[in-house]
């Protein structure tokens, strides 16, 4: 018995040789593999992407003439805004997020040169306010008007996570055209 065991041995080495040939050998194992590797590859590359933190600020500006002119078409027409007689009144919104997986903290500001809306010279703000926030607990405020050489509003905020935003107005009066 001991004899029959050991003569079945090289048979049993012999097929084994010739399954693992044929399998390496076989054209839908070497396609498989590829196709192992190349999806491997991709998803290494996704979760590399996904997992990667960025803190990544963005802010989008949009304004519309709300009045322009109407007192010279129209006899006797005013316009007032806050108890003034205003010839043309434009609002600008300004959308502010955070497009990147990392949170922007107040700390990661740079408190001499903070982050800020600037106005030109020719235009007079009649208001600027914070008139929505994705949330509250960011605390997003408006300081100013600030007139040093040029008057702008600090813009101040806790933090802002992934897809946080707000959108400040402001109302203000020019002189031309906006894009003039």
């Amino acid at each position: 018995m001991n004899k029959r065991a050991i003569k079945s041995y090289p048979d049993t080495r012999m097929n084994m040789a010739v399954n693992i040939d044929s399998i390496a050998t076989n054209p839908y194992i070497a396609l498989g593999g590829l196709a192992l590797a190349i999806v491997s590859i991709l998803l290494a590359v996704y979760f590399y992407i996904k997992s990667k933190k960025e803190k990544i600020p963005c802010f989008e500006e949009s304004n519309n003439t709300l009045i322009e002119g109407l007192s010279k078409s129209l006899d006797r027409l005013e316009i007032h805004y806050k108890n003034t007689i205003q010839e043309r009144i434009t609002v600008t919104k300004l959308a502010f997020w955070n497009a990147g997986r990392d949170t922007i903290d107040r700390n990661n500001l740079v408190h001499s040169d903070p982050v800020r809306v600037v106005c030109p010279r020719d235009i007079d703000i009649l208001d600027a306010q914070v008139i929505q926030v994705s949330a509250k607990a960011n605390s997003v405020s408006l300081n100013g008007p600030i007139n040093d050489a040029e008057t702008y509003y600090e813009i101040v905020f806790d933090y802002l996570d992934n897809r946080d935003f707000f959108v400040i107005q402001i109302v203000h009066k020019s002189p031309r055209a906006h894009g003039d």
